[in-house]
């Protein structure tokens, strides 16, 4: 298993992923938890995933790690990124992300078969 995992969402996302994170708790040894991103881009109102960029990311998740040994692993859905790239709307890319951030991140295709090895595997 991971050592931890976070998997981030917009906040449309949370509602479906909720559950599922909370089943996944139950397994014996996983550390998954689920991280929200409120739009900051675009504004509150528009929640979805899809238009998440680096920079909202960042100004969320900037110091959320701070007494956190190891690099924890980020999951990101690839509707976050543009299509074929790993560059956000923001023209940030996920080596960015990941630098700034000193963290490692996954992505993911947003089904479930892909977010369950992604989540599962600690490649």
């Amino acid at each position: 298993w991971p050592k931890e995992c976070f998997v981030v969402t917009s906040v449309s996302g949370q509602k479906v992923l909720q559950p599922i994170m909370r089943d996944l708790a139950q397994v014996e040894g996983l550390n998954a938890r689920l991280l929200t991103v409120e739009n900051k881009f675009f504004g509150p109102t528009v929640t979805a995933s899809g238009l998440l960029t680096g920079t909202c990311l960042l100004s969320a998740l900037k110091g959320w790690r701070e007494g956190r040994e190891g690099k924890p692993l980020l999951l990101l859905p690839a509707n976050m990124l543009r299509a074929g790239e790993e560059v956000f709307l923001d023209d940030m890319t996920v080596s960015e992300l990941e630098r700034a951030l000193q963290v490692k991140i996954k992505v993911t295709e947003a089904d479930g078969r892909s977010f369950l090895e992604g989540v599962l595997r600690d490649e």
